[in-house]
Protein backbone atom coordinates (compact mmCIF):
# COMPACT_ATOMS: atom_id res chain seq x y z
CA UNK A 1 0.00 0.00 0.00
CA UNK A 2 1.01 3.59 -0.67
CA UNK A 3 -0.55 6.22 1.61
CA UNK A 4 -0.73 9.97 0.98
CA UNK A 5 -0.64 12.16 4.09
CA UNK A 6 -1.39 15.22 1.97
CA UNK A 7 -4.70 13.78 0.75
CA UNK A 8 -5.30 11.64 3.89
CA UNK A 9 -6.16 8.73 1.59
CA UNK A 10 -4.31 5.76 0.09
CA UNK A 11 -2.72 6.25 -3.33
CA UNK A 12 -3.05 2.54 -4.08
CA UNK A 13 -3.26 -0.92 -2.55
CA UNK A 14 -2.12 -4.23 -3.99
CA UNK A 15 -2.98 -7.78 -2.96
CA UNK A 16 -3.12 -11.42 -4.04
CA UNK A 17 -6.42 -13.26 -4.37
CA UNK A 18 -7.18 -16.96 -4.66
CA UNK A 19 -9.71 -19.30 -3.08
CA UNK A 20 -7.77 -19.63 0.16
CA UNK A 21 -8.54 -16.01 1.12
CA UNK A 22 -12.30 -16.19 0.66
CA UNK A 23 -14.91 -17.41 3.15
CA UNK A 24 -18.11 -15.54 4.03
CA UNK A 25 -19.43 -12.95 6.44
CA UNK A 26 -18.54 -9.41 7.38
CA UNK A 27 -17.91 -7.58 10.64
CA UNK A 28 -17.45 -3.82 10.32
CA UNK A 29 -14.54 -2.74 12.52
CA UNK A 30 -13.47 0.59 11.04
CA UNK A 31 -10.48 1.99 12.95
CA UNK A 32 -7.86 4.70 12.57
CA UNK A 33 -4.35 3.55 11.75
CA UNK A 34 -1.94 4.23 14.61
CA UNK A 35 0.95 2.66 12.68
CA UNK A 36 1.35 5.84 10.62
CA UNK A 37 4.35 8.10 11.34
CA UNK A 38 3.87 10.12 14.50
CA UNK A 39 3.58 13.46 12.66
CA UNK A 40 0.91 12.20 10.21
CA UNK A 41 -2.80 12.70 10.79
CA UNK A 42 -4.98 9.70 11.61
CA UNK A 43 -8.34 9.83 9.85
CA UNK A 44 -10.98 8.99 12.50
CA UNK A 45 -13.21 5.96 11.96
CA UNK A 46 -16.45 8.00 11.91
CA UNK A 47 -18.65 7.79 8.81
CA UNK A 48 -17.85 10.22 6.00
CA UNK A 49 -20.38 13.02 5.39
CA UNK A 50 -23.29 13.09 2.97
CA UNK A 51 -23.10 10.82 -0.08
CA UNK A 52 -19.53 9.72 0.69
CA UNK A 53 -18.87 6.23 2.03
CA UNK A 54 -15.75 4.71 3.56
CA UNK A 55 -14.78 2.81 0.41
CA UNK A 56 -12.33 -0.09 0.70
CA UNK A 57 -9.48 -0.40 -1.78
CA UNK A 58 -8.69 -3.94 -0.59
CA UNK A 59 -12.22 -5.30 -0.05
CA UNK A 60 -13.31 -7.06 3.10
CA UNK A 61 -14.74 -9.93 1.03
CA UNK A 62 -11.27 -10.61 -0.46
CA UNK A 63 -9.89 -11.15 3.06
CA UNK A 64 -12.65 -12.77 5.14
CA UNK A 65 -11.20 -16.21 5.89
CA UNK A 66 -10.69 -15.15 9.52
CA UNK A 67 -11.34 -12.17 11.77
CA UNK A 68 -7.70 -11.00 11.77
CA UNK A 69 -7.54 -10.79 7.97
CA UNK A 70 -10.97 -9.18 7.80
CA UNK A 71 -10.07 -6.61 10.44
CA UNK A 72 -6.95 -5.58 8.49
CA UNK A 73 -9.12 -4.26 5.65
CA UNK A 74 -10.96 -1.84 7.96
CA UNK A 75 -8.00 0.42 8.72
CA UNK A 76 -8.89 3.94 7.60
CA UNK A 77 -5.65 3.94 5.57
CA UNK A 78 -7.46 1.46 3.26
CA UNK A 79 -10.44 3.82 2.78
CA UNK A 80 -11.24 6.46 0.19
CA UNK A 81 -14.26 8.78 0.23
CA UNK A 82 -16.35 7.00 -2.38
CA UNK A 83 -19.72 8.01 -3.81
CA UNK A 84 -22.37 5.77 -2.26
CA UNK A 85 -23.76 4.55 -5.58
CA UNK A 86 -20.27 3.84 -6.89
CA UNK A 87 -19.27 1.99 -3.74
CA UNK A 88 -22.33 -0.27 -3.73
CA UNK A 89 -22.70 -0.41 -7.53
CA UNK A 90 -19.99 -0.70 -10.19
CA UNK A 91 -17.12 -0.92 -7.66
CA UNK A 92 -18.79 -3.71 -5.70
CA UNK A 93 -19.62 -5.49 -8.95
CA UNK A 94 -16.06 -5.45 -10.27
CA UNK A 95 -14.88 -6.68 -6.85
CA UNK A 96 -17.34 -9.56 -7.10
CA UNK A 97 -16.17 -10.30 -10.63
CA UNK A 98 -12.65 -10.82 -9.31
CA UNK A 99 -13.93 -13.33 -6.75
CA UNK A 100 -16.01 -15.05 -9.43
CA UNK A 101 -12.84 -15.53 -11.48
CA UNK A 102 -10.97 -17.27 -8.67
CA UNK A 103 -13.96 -19.31 -7.49
CA UNK A 104 -15.56 -20.28 -10.82
CA UNK A 105 -12.41 -20.48 -12.95
CA UNK A 106 -9.88 -21.53 -10.27
CA UNK A 107 -7.49 -18.67 -11.10
CA UNK A 108 -5.12 -16.57 -9.04
CA UNK A 109 -5.26 -12.77 -9.23
CA UNK A 110 -2.80 -10.05 -8.44
CA UNK A 111 -4.76 -6.84 -7.97
CA UNK A 112 -3.87 -3.14 -7.75
CA UNK A 113 -6.48 -0.49 -6.96
CA UNK A 114 -6.31 3.23 -6.35
CA UNK A 115 -7.76 6.68 -6.91
CA UNK A 116 -6.69 10.05 -8.28
CA UNK A 117 -7.78 13.62 -8.77
CA UNK A 118 -9.99 15.75 -6.55
CA UNK A 119 -13.57 16.93 -6.45
CA UNK A 120 -13.22 18.73 -3.14
CA UNK A 121 -12.52 17.98 0.50
CA UNK A 122 -14.25 17.59 3.84
CA UNK A 123 -12.95 18.30 7.32
CA UNK A 124 -11.99 15.94 10.14
CA UNK A 125 -10.99 16.88 13.69
CA UNK A 126 -7.78 15.97 15.51
CA UNK A 127 -7.72 14.96 19.17
CA UNK A 128 -6.53 18.49 20.07
CA UNK A 129 -9.55 20.09 18.36
CA UNK A 130 -7.73 21.38 15.29
CA UNK A 131 -8.90 20.24 11.86
CA UNK A 132 -7.51 18.84 8.62
CA UNK A 133 -8.97 18.21 5.16
CA UNK A 134 -9.60 14.82 3.53
CA UNK A 135 -9.48 14.74 -0.28
CA UNK A 136 -12.43 13.32 -2.25
CA UNK A 137 -10.96 11.56 -5.32
CA UNK A 138 -12.33 12.31 -8.75
CA UNK A 139 -11.78 8.79 -10.13
CA UNK A 140 -11.09 5.23 -8.97
CA UNK A 141 -9.23 2.49 -10.84
CA UNK A 142 -8.43 -1.21 -10.57
CA UNK A 143 -6.16 -3.67 -12.39
CA UNK A 144 -6.45 -7.46 -12.12
CA UNK A 145 -3.65 -9.70 -13.42
CA UNK A 146 -5.16 -13.14 -14.08
CA UNK A 147 -2.81 -16.09 -13.53
CA UNK A 148 -3.81 -19.49 -14.88
CA UNK A 149 -3.89 -21.36 -11.59
CA UNK A 150 -3.37 -20.85 -7.85
CA UNK A 151 0.25 -20.88 -6.77
CA UNK A 152 1.63 -19.13 -9.84
CA UNK A 153 3.87 -16.11 -9.28
CA UNK A 154 5.71 -13.28 -11.04
CA UNK A 155 7.78 -15.66 -13.18
CA UNK A 156 4.58 -17.11 -14.64
CA UNK A 157 3.35 -13.79 -16.05
CA UNK A 158 3.85 -13.61 -19.81
CA UNK A 159 2.62 -11.63 -22.80
CA UNK A 160 -0.52 -13.79 -22.98
CA UNK A 161 -1.53 -13.21 -19.34
CA UNK A 162 -5.00 -11.67 -19.17
CA UNK A 163 -5.37 -8.16 -17.77
CA UNK A 164 -8.62 -6.57 -16.59
CA UNK A 165 -8.38 -2.82 -15.98
CA UNK A 166 -11.13 -0.31 -15.21
CA UNK A 167 -11.25 3.42 -14.52
CA UNK A 168 -14.47 4.92 -13.09
CA UNK A 169 -15.64 8.40 -12.17
CA UNK A 170 -16.17 8.59 -8.41
CA UNK A 171 -19.84 9.43 -8.89
CA UNK A 172 -23.12 7.89 -9.98
CA UNK A 173 -22.19 5.78 -13.02
CA UNK A 174 -24.97 5.80 -15.66
CA UNK A 175 -26.57 2.53 -16.68
CA UNK A 176 -25.11 0.96 -19.78
CA UNK A 177 -26.63 -1.52 -22.25
CA UNK A 178 -27.58 -5.10 -21.31
CA UNK A 179 -24.21 -6.24 -20.05
CA UNK A 180 -22.90 -5.25 -16.58
CA UNK A 181 -22.35 -1.50 -16.57
CA UNK A 182 -18.85 -1.70 -15.05
CA UNK A 183 -17.70 -3.18 -18.35
CA UNK A 184 -18.32 0.16 -20.08
CA UNK A 185 -15.27 1.46 -18.19
CA UNK A 186 -12.77 -1.21 -19.24
CA UNK A 187 -9.49 0.39 -20.36
CA UNK A 188 -5.87 -0.71 -20.67
CA UNK A 189 -3.09 -0.10 -18.16
CA UNK A 190 -1.45 2.49 -20.41
CA UNK A 191 -4.62 4.60 -20.23
CA UNK A 192 -4.65 4.43 -16.43
CA UNK A 193 -0.99 5.47 -16.32
CA UNK A 194 -1.69 8.47 -18.59
CA UNK A 195 -4.62 9.50 -16.43
CA UNK A 196 -2.54 9.18 -13.28
CA UNK A 197 0.27 11.22 -14.83
CA UNK A 198 -2.25 13.93 -15.66
CA UNK A 199 -3.07 14.05 -11.95
CA UNK A 200 0.63 14.31 -11.03
CA UNK A 201 1.03 10.63 -10.14
CA UNK A 202 3.76 9.09 -12.32
CA UNK A 203 3.50 5.33 -11.86
CA UNK A 204 5.17 2.44 -13.65
CA UNK A 205 2.50 -0.18 -12.99
CA UNK A 206 3.59 -3.85 -13.09
CA UNK A 207 7.10 -2.54 -12.46
CA UNK A 208 8.48 -5.97 -11.45
CA UNK A 209 7.37 -7.65 -14.68
CA UNK A 210 10.11 -8.00 -17.37
CA UNK A 211 10.13 -4.97 -19.64
CA UNK A 212 9.15 -6.69 -22.90
CA UNK A 213 6.24 -8.51 -21.23
CA UNK A 214 5.15 -5.37 -19.42
CA UNK A 215 4.98 -3.36 -22.64
CA UNK A 216 2.68 -5.97 -24.16
CA UNK A 217 0.42 -6.21 -21.10
CA UNK A 218 0.01 -2.45 -20.73
CA UNK A 219 -1.81 -2.17 -24.07
CA UNK A 220 -3.98 -5.26 -23.60
CA UNK A 221 -7.70 -4.57 -23.13
CA UNK A 222 -10.09 -7.20 -21.78
CA UNK A 223 -12.87 -8.27 -24.15
CA UNK A 224 -15.71 -10.77 -24.04
CA UNK A 225 -18.73 -11.74 -26.09
CA UNK A 226 -22.37 -11.58 -24.99
CA UNK A 227 -23.48 -10.17 -21.66
CA UNK A 228 -21.33 -12.27 -19.28
CA UNK A 229 -17.76 -11.05 -18.70
CA UNK A 230 -16.80 -14.37 -17.09
CA UNK A 231 -17.00 -15.87 -20.59
CA UNK A 232 -13.96 -13.81 -21.54
CA UNK A 233 -11.72 -15.53 -18.99
CA UNK A 234 -9.54 -18.09 -20.74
Amino acid sequence: MSYNDGNKTPNWASWQLNNTWIASGRKDTFHKDDTLPANWDRVPDASFPGIWRRGHLTPNADRNRNLKDMDSTFFMTNMIPQHSSNNSGVWANVEKFGRDIVQDKDKELYIIAGSYGSQGTFTRTRDDGTTFDVNIPDRVWKIMVVLDRPGQRLADINANTQIIAVDFPNSTVPDGPGRPKWTNYIVDIATIERNLAGAGMNYDLLSNVPEDVKRSLKTQQFTFTGDQPINGIR
